[in-house]
C-alpha cells in the first residue's frame, strides 16, 4: 500500500487521502459578507462607547 503525504502528522493510504480531498471539497463554502457586516457593526459600537466613554472623562 503506497503512504502519501501526511495528515495531522500521520501517514494515510491514497483511499484515505481521496476520501480526506473530497470532503474538503463539497464542503460549503461559508458567505463571509455577512461576517464582514456583522465586523464593521461591532466595530462602529465600539468606536460610539469608546468616544461616549471619553467624553465623560473616563479612562479608556
Amino acid at each position: 500500500m503506497k503512504r502519501v503525504r501526511p495528515w495531522h502528522g500521520r501517514w494515510v493510504s491514497r483511499k484515505t487521502a481521496k476520501r480526506i480531498n473530497d470532503m474538503f471539497d463539497s464542503a460549503p463554502m461559508p458567505d463571509h459578507t455577512q461576517m464582514q457586516q456583522e465586523a464593521v457593526e461591532f466595530k462602529n459600537e465600539m468606536l460610539k462607547l469608546r468616544e461616549e466613554a471619553l467624553a465623560r472623562g473616563e479612562k479608556w
